[in-house]
């Protein structure tokens, strides 16, 4: 799991031109596209501060914007593509290529060797650093799992180094850590697929949730009265 930091304001509206272009959307609708994302401004609201003074958002689209989720995709999509094109038996799921999923600034990296995900790794980082986007490789932000692993197999891997070659500014090794549980999506996935995280932490919620409405009845129930 890799996480992209920020997601609209990382687009380089020159290179989302391009991808535009070659993704069939040319002429009329490409020049609507461009009047309607070349020029942003913004201005803070504040009684000392000139109601025309206008600051130029020289990159990104526009938050809020109906049309940004879209360009976003077909931005982000460049990426999906390099992806497939090098790993295309990465993983399928019958005939459809899963090597990939992304949702919005999240990306879900599947492969069934160490070497071979260690390459998606660094295949997503030189793609960052061309787009002038960054990985966040914090705790909590991007982690590997490695599913259904018995421990014979586990034993034989070893400390398995998950790393990204990284370019820029400087040749270096990014880490990633290996965790054996991750939240996505607000859906906590563990190594086992067992679910037992994911099932406790509901119940732990449910319990919390209870405990706050047998307060306020034990509460109501003391005043003799009774509340609609």
């Amino acid at each position: 799991m890799l996480d992209i930091e920020t997601a609209y304001p990382l687009v380089s509206r020159p290179q989302l031109y391009t991808y535009l272009h070659e993704q069939g959307i040319q002429g009329q609708m490409l020049a609507v596209i461009k009047s309607l994302t070349m020029s942003l401004k913004v201005r803070v609201l504040h009684p000392h501060i000139p109601p025309d003074d206008y600051v130029d958002i020289e990159r990104g689209l526009a938050e809020g914007s109906a049309l940004s989720p879209r360009l976003y995709a077909i931005f982000l999509g460049s990426l999906l593509r390099k992806m497939r094109e090098n790993f295309p038996n990465a993983q399928c799921a019958g005939s459809q290529w899963i090597g990939t999923l992304a949702y919005v600034n999240n990306l879900c990296l599947c492969a069934d060797s160490v070497e071979e995900l260690n390459k998606m790794i660094t295949v997503a980082q030189h793609w960052a650093e061309d787009h002038r986007a960054k990985i966040n490789y914090g705790e909590g932000k991007s982690e590997i799992i490695v599913f259904n692993e018995t421990s014979a197999n586990k034993s034989q891997r070893g400390q398995t180094p998950w790393i990204a070659k990284a370019r820029f500014p400087y040749p270096h090794d990014k880490v990633v850590r290996e965790v054996d549980h991750f939240k996505y999506l607000g859906f906590t996935l563990d190594s086992k697929m067992e679910m037992n995280k994911h099932c406790n932490d509901i119940i732990k919620k449910i319990k919390i949730a209870t405990g706050i409405v047998l307060k306020y009845a034990r509460a109501f129930k003391q005043q003799g009265k009774m509340h609609y």
